[in-house]
């Protein structure tokens, strides 16, 4: 459109200087924002959440069609800005909020409703803190669609015995179905990164298909495993402080599963991760 505005006119415009501390990277590709909202499939009853609302390019293209949008950004400037560019949209909410920081089940409580999409551009630095901030409320979030570096969301995507295959590609295998939906060059940003980005997107489980007995002894076996993945199976799992069997006992109890003792962390599936801590629950010292 002839005379619109474009986010490089807005930064200079309001003299906003990209904070490195805030990771803020803005998208000045319109057609990257237009294919974020079309992948959303808004309806008039939507309750969309966007975390980091940045200079409210979203916003704008999502406010006619949720019902309604939260904008969090934590960037007060910013969150200045969008107050002032937003404050006559009767279905447009700005919040100077941090996302870590915040209970999403009071806040969709708050607005009257059920559930929430979540949306977002997210800094590089903490995407991972981020997802699984939005893991713990998967039973209110039905569907996020979020923009992080290329390489995160290679390893959430990987597949078992790829090197890329981890804590993030394992856990979120348990909570959810993901897909990259979209490689975004570097030269859609300002400033322009040292790399590239990808849109995933991920739909949180209301019931996993896959049963453990304790979430959280899951988690740490899947964590802890993981985090000296050079080891063994065998070797790392003894270093769950829970456990006070020794390598040979746990070695057994591998075997006894049809499991090799001397398998590494990325050859194991989720479901291999489930039978392992489900058989070692109920042995915790």
């Amino acid at each position: 459109m002839a005379g619109q505005k474009t986010t490089l006119d807005i930064l200079k415009e309001y003299n906003i200087k990209p904070r490195k501390a805030l990771g803020q990277n803005f998208l000045i590709d319109d057609n990257i924002n237009r294919f974020i909202v079309e992948s959303l499939e808004l309806e008039n009853d939507d309750l969309v959440l966007e975390i980091g609302a940045g200079l409210g390019e979203l916003v704008d293209l999502m406010k006619d069609e949720a019902g309604l949008v939260l904008a969090l950004e934590i960037d007060r400037g910013l969150n200045a800005l969008l107050e002032e560019k937003f404050q006559s949209e009767k279905k447009v909410r700005v919040l100077n909020e941090d996302i870590l920081k915040c209970d999403l089940g009071g806040l969709i409580k708050k607005y009257n409703f059920k559930q929430a999409i979540i949306v977002g551009n997210l800094p590089y630095y903490i995407s991972s803190p981020i997802i699984f901030h939005l893991i713990k409320y998967r039973q209110i979030i039905s569907k996020v669609i979020i923009m992080i570096q290329k390489e995160v969301a290679q390893r959430i995507v990987a597949k078992v015995g790829c090197k890329d295959y981890g804590i993030l590609s394992c856990l979120l295998d348990y909570y959810s179905e993901k897909k990259i939906i979209k490689i975004v060059k570097s030269s859609c940003f300002f400033p322009r990164p040292k790399v590239d980005s990808a849109i995933i997107e991920l739909s949180f489980y209301k019931n996993p298909p896959i049963k453990v007995k304790s979430e959280d002894f899951f988690k740490n076996v899947v964590k802890t495993t993981f985090s000296q993945r050079r080891k063994t199976i065998t070797n790392t799992l003894s270093l769950i402080n829970e456990l006070s069997l020794s390598k040979q006992e746990l070695s057994a109890i591998l075997e006894n599963m049809e499991i090799n003792p001397a398998s590494r962390p990325e050859q194991l599936s989720v479901a291999e991760f489930a039978c392992i801590a489900n058989r070692l629950y109920s042995m915790r010292s």
